[in-house]
C-alpha cells in the first residue's frame, strides 16, 4: 500500500514561494498617466467612428450608425455619459443591459451546439470598451507574457503549437532519455 501511496500522490506545492517570487511587469508613471488621463471628446468620437455602423443592434435597438449619423444631436449626451463613467467608474443601469441571443450555425438547427451566442450591448458601453482597448493597446505587448499568443496584435495562436512541435522534434532527434522526460 505504501508503494502506491508514494507513487500515486503528489506533494502540495508551496504556492506562497511561487507567488511572491513571480516578477510582474509594472507600469511606468507615463503609462499610468496615459491610462488614467481624462477622456477627451476626440477620443470618444474616434472610438465611435471606428465602430462598424451596422453591426448587431443594442438592446434598445440602436446601432452605431444612428450615433454616427446623428452625432450632432446626441454627441454631447454621449460624451457626458462616457466621461462620467471614466471619472466615477459607474454609469446608468440602462447601459448595463445586454441581450444574449443565439445565431444558428447551420440550417435547421436542433441542438444547442448548432447555435453561436452573441452579446448585444449598448453602443455607449461599446464606446467605453473601445476607449479602454485603445489605451491598453500601447502597453499590452509589454505587460502580457510572451507565451500568451492569442488575441494580441502581431501574435498568433499557432505560435505556441509550432514551438511545441519543434521542441518535440528536437528532443526526439537527440535520443536523450532525460530530455524526453522533460517533455
Amino acid at each position: 500500500m505504501d508503494f502506491f501511496e508514494d507513487t500515486m500522490t503528489t506533494l502540495v506545492p508551496d504556492l506562497e514561494s511561487h507567488i511572491f517570487n513571480v516578477e510582474v511587469p509594472c507600469l511606468s508613471e507615463e503609462e499610468k498617466q496615459t491610462l488614467l488621463k481624462d477622456v477627451q471628446n476626440e477620443e470618444i468620437v474616434d472610438a465611435l467612428k471606428h465602430m462598424k455602423p451596422f453591426k448587431a443592434p443594442s438592446p434598445n435597438g440602436y446601432q452605431a450608425f444612428i450615433f454616427q449619423h446623428f452625432w450632432h444631436l446626441v454627441g454631447d449626451q454621449v460624451c457626458v455619459a462616457v466621461k462620467y463613467f471614466f471619472s466615477n467608474g459607474t454609469f446608468s443601469l440602462q447601459l448595463y443591459h445586454s441581450f444574449i441571443t443565439l445565431i444558428p450555425k447551420i440550417m435547421n438547427p436542433s441542438l444547442p451546439e448548432h447555435f453561436r451566442p452573441i452579446n448585444l450591448t449598448n453602443v455607449v458601453y461599446k464606446i467605453i470598451s473601445k476607449i479602454i482597448v485603445n489605451r491598453l493597446r500601447s502597453i499590452i505587448q509589454r505587460i502580457v507574457g510572451p507565451f500568451q499568443t492569442a488575441f494580441l496584435p502581431k501574435r498568433n495562436i499557432h505560435d505556441n503549437v509550432l514551438l511545441a512541435y519543434e521542441f518535440y522534434h528536437k528532443i526526439r532527434g537527440h535520443g536523450n532519455r532525460k530530455s524526453k522526460f522533460l517533455l
